[in-house]
């Protein structure tokens, strides 16, 4: 096989690149790939659709038929799925190209089409043009958006920030994060029967709460998540039930107390945890699927900041802070 032009360059789109007479002569029996650059490596591949094949340049001589002259193999089917994304049209991306009928074994080849090149494959063209995002609305993810950072503001208001489908976007990589104080939520949501890991939602309540999301092409894998949530106010012997709105039990969470107001030399927002086994005022932390479940018996007790006294703590002035992840 004769030397081919080396197309060495970085990708910054997963568009086809047309190639035109690239020249092959004496190709033999075997399969092969067409850049002799990633003969070893294999990342480099072509569009069936797209292919020409014929004995002499500038569409001339013999045109090869394909499956009477040559045949195909090594279909990429995850680059397939990413190819007709972008071009709009089906793509079937292959990367080896055999000659089965001997008259054209020998001699001179010219073959066009498309590439899809991937030098720089899509998960570190990802994060070649990682950047950050502002969103303080609603937002729905583009597919083949980049490793992107979210930097979401949500001021009073609540809205969703909806990912895309993990089948066309195969090694990306999404990380969201709650940038403000404000009160409003907002909620990661899937793009259809996906889910982060079994969860249906993920809300972002506080500020530093983030999901941190990789598709494997098929689903998403949660590499990190926080979602901090607060109980309503403290009332005595009850079952107090606070919802994550995950849709999946909590793989981690966190509990303490969170001052509402000034209290035992506690400022509001103060955390701190409760003297478990206390007498009389003993809990329970549970969870499941739709709830962090609190049980008491009595109020919760508390040191005082400054003075270490023990005292219960007060009905309106405390409640719980859960921190969960998925």
């Amino acid at each position: 096989m004769a030397n081919v032009p080396i197309r060495h360059r970085m990708r910054r789109s997963l568009n086809l690149d047309t190639f035109t007479d690239e020249l092959h002569t004496d190709v033999g029996s075997a399969a092969f790939v067409l850049s002799e650059l990633v003969e070893a490596t294999g990342h480099d591949y072509f569009s069936q659709e797209d292919l020409v094949i014929r004995t002499a340049s500038g569409g001339g001589g013999t045109l090869l038929v394909l499956n009477t002259h040559y045949t195909l193999s090594e279909e990429n089917t995850s680059y397939s799925t990413l190819a007709t994304n972008a071009a709009g049209s089906t793509k079937t991306i292959y990367k080896k190209i055999q000659i089965i009928d001997a008259a054209y074994q020998s001699g001179d080849l010219y073959f066009s089409g498309k590439y899809f090149t991937d030098y720089l494959d899509p998960y570190d063209l990802n994060n070649i043009t990682r950047k950050i995002v502002a969103v303080s609305g609603v937002y729905t993810m583009a597919d083949l958006p980049g490793n992107n950072i979210y930097a979401i503001t949500t001021g009073a208001g609540s809205f969703a920030f909806n990912t895309p489908d993990p089948t066309k976007n195969i090694d990306l990589e999404i990380l969201a994060y709650k940038a403000d104080t404000g009160a409003g939520i907002c909620t990661a949501t899937p793009n259809g029967a996906d889910t982060y890991m079994g969860a249906t939602a993920f809300p972002l309540r506080k500020y530093g709460d983030k999901i941190h999301l990789k598709s494997d092409g098929t689903n998403w894998y949660v590499l990190d998540s926080l979602s901090t949530l607060d109980s309503i106010a403290l009332t005595a012997a009850a079952t107090i039930n606070t919802a994550h709105e995950t849709g999946v039990m909590p793989r981690h969470n966190e509990t303490t107390l969170v001052c509402v107001d000034a209290d035992a030399n506690f400022a509001a927002d103060d955390e701190t945890t409760p003297l478990w086994g206390a007498t009389s005022h003993e809990q329970t932390i549970a969870k499941d699927a739709t709830n962090i479940i609190v049980n008491m018996l009595g109020l919760p007790r508390i040191l005082n900041k400054t003075t270490h006294a023990a005292i219960n703590c007060t009905t309106d002035k405390w409640k719980y802070r859960h921190r969960i992840s998925i």
